[in-house]
């Protein structure tokens, strides 16, 4: 949209956010983009070279909640999009404390501490939030992980009402997409939920 000049991705540099990244270089005036491999960051900048947008780098790891907090203390754009997520391709049961716990500051307490701290600043922006169909239909080998995009689902839609019902300046909006091979999904997870039959690409 016009109103939109300057966006953020977090996650840039995995697979849906690096072709997110791509398709926002050539809209917007300004992206920065955001990871917590500032290696991989700076590939995919010098791989958007060129593009219509002014690049920005940022390294985030978002298992770290100070400098979370500090990242949207500083927050400036018209559109936050977060595409950070974790996945563990195992049995629930053998999934270790630690591994699991990691998970879910990624994928539920990170985002809902960035929503509530965005939505407490109150200015105006568009925060898209990227979920998964595991969190309608849960796949087996991803227990943690269905169950946590199931939470952060019905957190996001919950407080969407909320802003809405109260005049917000905040659109909140939850995408959520089917199967894709990222790299987030190891070719052996693809294969044990359906390999090709699944259209994973």
């Amino acid at each position: 949209e016009d109103t939109i000049k300057k966006g953020i991705i977090i996650g840039a540099t995995g697979g849906i956010g690096g072709q997110l990244a791509k398709e926002l270089a050539q809209r917007l005036e300004h992206l920065i983009l955001v990871s917590r491999d500032a290696d991989k960051l700076s590939q995919v900048q010098k791989e958007l070279t060129g593009s219509k947008a002014q690049l920005s780098i940022l390294t985030l790891d978002m298992l770290d909640q100070v400098a979370l907090e500090a990242f949207v203390e500083s927050l400036d754009a018209d559109l936050l999009v977060n595409c950070a997520g974790l996945a563990y391709f195992s049995l629930g049961c053998d999934l270790d404390s630690a591994s699991e716990q990691d998970l879910w500051q990624v994928n539920y307490h990170s985002p809902v501490q960035l929503i509530k701290q965005v939505v407490q600043k109150n200015q105006k922006i568009k925060l898209v939030q990227l979920s998964s169909l595991a969190a309608l239909f849960p796949h087996p080998y991803l227990a943690a992980y269905s169950a946590s995009k199931a939470a952060l689902q019905t957190y996001t839609l919950a407080l969407q009402e909320e802003l809405r019902q109260s005049d917000s300046p905040i659109q909140l909006g939850l995408y959520i997409l089917g199967p894709v091979q990222t790299a987030i999904f190891p070719q052996k997870l693809v294969e044990a939920l359906g390999g090709s039959r699944l259209q994973m690409k």
